[in-house]
């Protein structure tokens, strides 16, 4: 699974278990957030064509644009801070 770090906030609605949205209630998503996409097939709300991240506080379903826009691939790299290889 790859890793997305967010690049530019964004604010998503909420939505209920049902994948109805919940009226006046949204996630923010800021800046440094790191997600890992999942494999997992189903969607909530997103359709067939989003894209799932997650981690260990919420979930998100976004269109391909929403993630070119506001994520970048997130690869840590413990070497390049001064780790051990």
């Amino acid at each position: 699974m790859k890793d997305y770090i967010c690049i530019k906030p964004l604010q998503l609605e909420c939505y209920d278990n049902d994948g109805f949205v919940i009226e006046n209630k949204y996630s923010e998503v800021g800046e440094g957030e790191i997600f890992q996409r999942s494999e997992e097939k189903f969607r909530c709300v997103g359709g067939k064509d989003s894209i799932r991240l997650e981690n260990d506080e919420q979930w998100l379903e976004i269109s391909v644009e929403t993630l070119t826009e506001h994520f970048a691939e997130y690869i840590d790299h413990p070497t390049e801070k001064g780790g051990v290889e």
